[in-house]
Order: C-alpha cells, then structure tokens, then sequence
C-alpha cells in the first residue's frame, strides 16, 4: 500500500504451524518471518498479522513463554516490534482463541507492528465470541490514523517514453507544465525534505500528463493490434464492475479473441515456414529458433582481451579482474568521517564551501545523457534536463540549501538490499521471485575474501543464465574488515 507522503506500507497476513507440529518446523518459518522484516522494512514498514500459534506478552497479557513463544520473542526484540492486542489501550476480551465445547482460551492471533509507527493506531479491539462467529478465533480490528498529507507521487514506478517525446516535440509541453507545478512552490523555505518532496512531485506529475506512458513492448507480442487494445480496456472496465458485483459467474470473455489472434499469429508463422523451408533455409531457421524458448548459445566472454568458455576460466578471470582493480584500506572510513567533520565544522572560517550558481546547474543538467536508470524517486535524466529554467533555479536553491544545513534528503541516502541466494532454485527472496531489478553499478561487500569469490560467483551465474555482462570500467570491489580489525593498532 502507497500512502501520501508516508512512504509504503507492506501487509503480510502471517499462518504458522500449529503445536502439533515439531518446533524446528516452527523456527523454520520464524526465519522466514525474520528475512522478510530484514528486506521489506528497508523500504517500507512492515505489518504482519495473523494466526502466529504463539503467546507474545504484552502489558495486558502475562504467563510463561514456551519454546515457541521464546523464538517469536527474539525476533520481535530485535526489530522492537509489538503486539497491538496485547496493549493496554486494546480492548475487548485478552485471549483470541477459545476451543470448542469450552476448550482452552490463549492469545495466538496478533497483529505485529514497529514500536515507533510514523501514524497512530487507533481503535485495537477483539470482538467477543457470539452465535454469528463460526471461527475458534476471535477477530482483531484496528484502525491507523494516517493524518493528512499531500500526495509523494515519486513512488510509482511508471516509465516515460522519452525517446517517443522528442519524435513528436512534446517536450516543450511537459517543460510548461513543470514551469507551472513549479510556480507555486516556495523558493525561500528551508525544509530540505518538503522542498525535495515538492519538485520531485511537480516532474512525475507533468511528465504523467504530458508525455506517453511505456506500457508494453511491442516485440514481445508483435500480433497485437488497435482492436485487441480497445477490447484490453473494456475487458478491465468490464473486471472493475464484476469485482464491484461480488464476482458473478459468467461465460463470455474477451480474452477469447486474444486467443485467436494469437492462433492466427502461429499458424502464419509456420505458413512462412512451410514456405521458405525449400527457398530459403536460413530464413526458415531464423523463424524456428526465433520461436524456440531454451537457451541454445555458448558460455563464452571476453575478459582482459582473452575468451573463456567455461565455468572454471570465467570464474577464474572474474577473480583476476576484480582483485586488480580493488583497492582496500582499514581506514577509509576513518579518513572520510574526519575529513566530513572537518568541513562542516570550518565551512564557514578555514573551508567554506562555494555555493553552487545556476550556470553550472544547467551547463551539467543539460550534458546527462539518455536511458538511465532512475533512482527510488522515479527522477530520471530526462525529467531534469527537459525540465526548464524554472527548475534549474529550484535545483540551484536545493543544492545550496543542502550545502549551508549539510543535510541531504532521505531518498538520495536509501538503496535496496537483494540478498543472492544459490543452490536452491526459487526460494523466497530470490531475485527469481517478484519484480526484476534493473541497475547500471552493481556493489559487492564482503568482509572476507572467500565471501566475495562466492558473490562473484553467484553474479557469474546469474550473468550465464540472464545473457548480460559486466563492465570493468563500472565494476568495484568494497572488502570491509571486522569492526575489531578496523580499529586495530
């Protein structure tokens, strides 16, 4: 869930073994709670609820903890989590589960959130048993206050067709529209984070309304047409109001005709098979394989002016390349924090810094180049440099702002962390489960070296089977010792 201006909210609705089951299964899925808060609460908070088969106590709930109850205890602990219906300031009955034929009570079912949340909950209460309930369990309502806010429209991940936008010159509109989102906002505030907020809201927005959305890749379905789009929009107007009816059951679907558009597509194609297979061979071949899912190509990469084709070589070169480039010190951290304090604390006596002037903005807004990846706040190079005067103004004021408090924004300080995992096949958290990640510098940190050649060895893999390379001029290696080994004499 997106919410205005309070970043992403993840629900995880939580089920784990019973009693009647071993407690290692039990531990096993308490890792697995563990990993997911680990991940997802790095960009977003995280809120699971649900049947735990655990006690949690809380200033409304005491007893003694079983095995169970110790190994969900240290996860919460860790990430101070609490459980919202062990709170005094929930009410209704303390137990949510009651047996059959008045079986035992326990508190099992919880709804686990931050101790610190940025909104309030409100409103915690169990329902009491009654004759409507069917269930052994008891329901939990909460409701959060999420307080008023204007909307932070950076969290969309929605791709511009900028390449479309200067074939048809509608670039001169999308730069109007960001000089007239731009108009109102304040130059003379000093609140880093709300003026960062309100430009990048102003640049998603005009982009959204001037320029064209990237929808779907036309190579990827090339027997698409005009009316099979025109049938796609009805069919999800038509999903709106069958989902709003509480799903009734139906037998005609417009889907059908994906289909057949589809079939036709196959047959045409093994028509032209059928007739270039005795005139042109090649022509036929390049059809077959087009239409061939399985890999059929050769390990084989360049690295250091020398081919490698097996696993062995590769892994081997990726080694060497990555051991002459890497440069370690026990004490860069050190040197950068001291020479950080240093000018903040001299900025304005023995190092000032030199403010930044609008020339400068636009002479290096002006020369970034095309097709990069945008950052977690969905701005890309084309949103700054088709933006206009007005906004190379507003970053002119950013920067010296963020130069006179030494603070930066909290979006340019946030990156995502994906663990690699191997030998497993699709686990949970695995980059072959979710949303595909897409990254121009990729960063390897390891504290020992035999952690970083099994990294580079995963990356390997992962490189083999997703036919992509890495660049030398682009890669580095960052090999951090141990906390005692840093600070060692």
């Amino acid at each position: 869930m997106h919410l205005p201006n309070a970043g992403t909210i993840f629900f995880f609705c939580v089920y784990l073994p019973a009693a009647s089951f071993s407690v290692e299964l039990f531990k096993e899925y308490v890792d697995l709670l563990h990993e997911l808060y680990s991940v997802y609460s790095q960009i977003g908070i995280v809120i699971f609820a649900g049947d735990f088969n655990a006690k949690v106590q809380g200033s409304r709930v005491s007893g003694v903890q079983d095995d169970r109850s110790k190994l969900l205890r240290r996860v919460l602990d860790e990430f101070s989590l609490i459980s919202l219906n062990t709170q005094t300031f929930c009410k209704g009955p303390i137990h949510t589960f009651k047996g059959y034929e008045n079986g035992p009570c326990s508190t099992i079912d919880h709804i686990i959130v931050p101790d610190k949340l940025s909104f309030k909950p409100e409103n915690v209460n169990i329902l009491d048993d009654h004759g409507l309930n069917l269930s052994d369990h008891f329901p939990i309502i909460c409701t959060f206050n999420l307080g008023d806010s204007h909307p932070n429209l950076s969290t969309s991940s929605t791709n511009i067709a900028w390449n479309k936008a200067l074939s048809n010159g509608s670039l001169t509109d999308y730069a109007f529209a960001v000089s007239q989102n731009l108009w109102t906002v304040d130059t003379n505030q000093t609140d880093i984070e709300k003026y960062y907020s309100e430009i990048v809201n102003s640049l998603v927005l005009a982009a959204r309304d001037t320029q064209t959305i990237v929808k779907h890749k036309r190579h990827l379905k090339p027997y698409w047409n005009d009316h099979l789009t025109e049938l796609h929009d009805s069919m999800i107007q038509r999903r709106n109001v069958w989902i709003s009816e509480h799903r009734p059951r139906g037998e005609e679907y417009e889907s059908n005709e994906l289909r057949r558009v589809y079939d036709e597509y196959v047959a045409e194609m093994s028509s032209d098979i059928e007739k270039s297979i005795d005139v042109d061979q090649r022509l036929a071949w390049c059809i077959i394989n087009s239409r061939r899912s399985r890999n059929t190509s050769d390990i084989l990469l360049k690295l250091n002016n020398k081919l490698v084709n097996d696993p062995e070589s590769v892994c081997a070169e990726f080694a060497n390349l990555f051991e002459a480039i890497a440069k370690t010190s026990d004490h860069t951290e050190d040197k950068v924090n001291n020479k950080l304090l240093n000018l903040i604390r001299n900025r304005y006596d023995n190092d000032p810094i030199r403010p930044v002037f609008f020339y400068e903005i636009s002479k290096i807004v002006t020369n970034l180049p095309n097709g990069k990846a945008s950052g977690l706040d969905g701005i890309s190079y084309e949103h700054l440099k088709y933006g206009g005067k007005l906004l190379f103004r507003h970053l002119c004021n950013l920067y010296n702002l963020i130069f006179d408090q030494c603070i930066t924004p909290v979006d340019w300080k946030t990156s995502v962390v994906i663990p690699l995992f191997k030998g497993k096949g699709a686990v949970m958290l695995d980059l072959n489960v979710g949303c595909p990640v897409q990254a121009d510098d990729i960063a390897l940190i390891s504290p020992t070296f035999s952690g970083m050649q099994c990294m580079i060895n995963i990356c390997y893999s992962y490189s083999v089977k997703w036919k992509f390379e890495f660049s030398p001029s682009k890669s580095q290696v960052l090999l951090f010792p141990k906390r005692n080994e840093m600070y060692r004499d």
